[in-house]
């Protein structure tokens, strides 16, 4: 048991060597982690549905919050759906709405479609979702279903929730080119800004006295109602019926799957695992500062700096700004440390586009977005900035915390694996070498193996590393210790 603990030991030892001393191969381990994923995901988005005859409707879910990765998966979407020549595509809506940025890129996204894009609200269409509906050539909505209430909300807003006046604005005429490109009637116009803006007042035109809209209230329709006002294309309960009205009962249906991509980028995106990602990436760098070389640590922390940008770049929530950004300050940093002497300005100014990368990355909202700068929130920014600055103190508190944590931790039944259970003492036969070869100076002993001239002599019972004075000395030839110097053992033979 001993022998194999120190074997063990010594293996230990040697992968963190390899670890240390082999830069390259790390580097190449890297790259692959992060090609990989991205591979993945390229093959999926290739393998898309095959191209039957006839007319095909292409069905994908919307469901859940409007944010960035739901308008990735329908992006790719209306891409299969362009590969397989399908006659429509039909969003199965259930949303309680979302970011703004994010439905007006969905609103361009089916403004720009070759195909035809119709809704079927099966659950509702609140917020962002009615806004949404507008672009479709074609709304239809179960009788239980209600669409409307569609102020812009910032995510992390305050009491009110409601955007700025400017922003506000913005979205309202966004709602007007919306409303235009598909020659909406002023009404149904008037009715879209209602849901936007609460300050707008309509009249019932049926019933004088009586208002649609309300000021002060924002406006939302049940489904008889929208249809009533003509603000929908007709009611369906289900997805045949709505299918029966658009006069394709005999279309084939193709299903957008979700790729395991997908599901890898939304779940490494979600705020718990990525916070918990940026936790162990600092802690990784801490402790690789702390070490000579590159090893162990810095692999963790780089591999979980990968999956973070990864998930979130894949999942739409955020664009190529934050890993860009990263690498600049990767390169700015290691020519602060080896190539201008000292740390200043270049090495300061790499930290900084590291920092600011993790925050645009944790905005979930790409800069090269056209939607960016008129929808941008201080509370979003906070956000990322808090969740930023909590996870690197929560790493590097960690890291410091290990040294006094492992002991503590070793004495449990779950982490006594982690550590030896008896030392490689002198009585357990564990010596590297004597305290002191002096003593052996004058001492005579046997040569065991051919000194050529060093090899191994037993002295007094003790096997030695020696070196003979005389050259070629054959084994089991009497020797004597003529002197000592250090480590260095000096025989003759007798």
């Amino acid at each position: 048991m001993l022998g194999g603990g120190r074997k063990a030991v010594q293996a230990e030892k040697e992968l963190f060597a390899t670890m240390r001393w082999n830069p390259y191969l790390i580097l190449i381990l890297m790259a692959g982690l992060w090609i990989a994923p991205a591979s993945l995901t390229a093959l999926e988005e290739k393998a898309g549905p095959p191209s039957p005859a006839g007319p095909v409707v292409y069905v994908i879910p919307f469901e859940g919050e409007v944010e960035k990765g739901l308008y990735n998966i329908l992006r790719r979407g209306f891409d299969e759906a362009e590969e397989a020549r399908a006659t429509y595509i039909l969003l199965e809506m259930n949303t309680p709405g979302g970011r703004v940025d994010a439905a007006l890129d969905i609103v361009d996204l089916i403004l720009e479609s070759k195909i035809p894009v119709a809704i079927f609200v099966k659950g509702g269409a609140t917020s962002a979702g009615a806004i949404i509906s507008l672009a479709a050539e074609k709304v239809y909505m179960s009788e239980s279903s209600t669409i409307g209430t569609a102020a812009p909300v910032m995510l992390g807003g305050g009491e009110d929730d409601t955007m700025e006046s400017k922003a506000l604005s913005y979205v309202l005429a966004q709602v007007r080119r919306i409303c235009e490109s598909r020659g909406y009637s002023e009404f149904k116009t008037q009715l879209a800004q209602a849901m936007v803006d609460k300050d707008m007042e309509i009249p019932d035109p049926a019933h004088p006295g009586r208002f649609i809209s309300e000021k002060g209230k924002l406006l939302t329709l049940t489904a008889r109602e929208a249809l009533q006002y003509q603000f929908i294309n007709g009611l369906a309960n289900s997805r045949e019926e709505a299918l029966e009205q658009m006069d394709l009962t005999r279309a084939e249906i193709l299903f957008r799957p979700e790729f395991l991509s997908e599901q890898l980028a939304r779940f490494f995106s979600s705020t718990i695992v990525s916070s918990l990602l940026l936790t162990i990436a600092f802690i990784g760098i801490y402790l690789e500062f702390q070490a000579p070389g590159f090893g162990l640590p810095g692999v963790v922390g780089i591999l979980a700096l990968i999956l973070f940008f990864w998930g979130h770049t894949i999942a739409g929530l955020a664009g190529w700004e934050g890993p860009l950004l990263f690498l600049l300050g990767m390169l700015l940093v290691a020519v602060e440390l080896f190539v201008i002497p000292g740390f200043g300005f270049t090495g300061i100014l790499g930290l900084l586009c590291l920092f600011a990368s993790i925050v645009i990355t944790l905005m979930n909202q790409p800069v090269h977005s056209p939607h960016f700068l008129p929808t941008f929130s201080w509370d979003n920014f906070t956000r990322a900035l808090f969740i930023t600055v909590m996870t690197m103190i929560a790493g590097v508190t960690i890291a410091m915390a290990i040294p006094f944590v492992l002991p503590i931790a070793g004495k449990t039944q779950f982490g006594s694996w982690m550590f030896l259970h008896f030392k490689e003492d002198r009585q357990r036969g564990f010596q590297s070498a004597p305290p002191s070869l002096e003593r052996l100076a004058g001492k005579r002993g046997i040569a065991r193996s051919t000194l050529r001239p060093a090899g191994i002599a037993e002295i007094e019972g003790q096997r030695v590393d020696v070196v003979s004075e005389g050259g070629y000395i054959s084994p089991n030839t009497p020797v004597r210790v003529v002197k000592v110097e250090g480590r260095r053992v000096v025989v003759k033979p007798e």
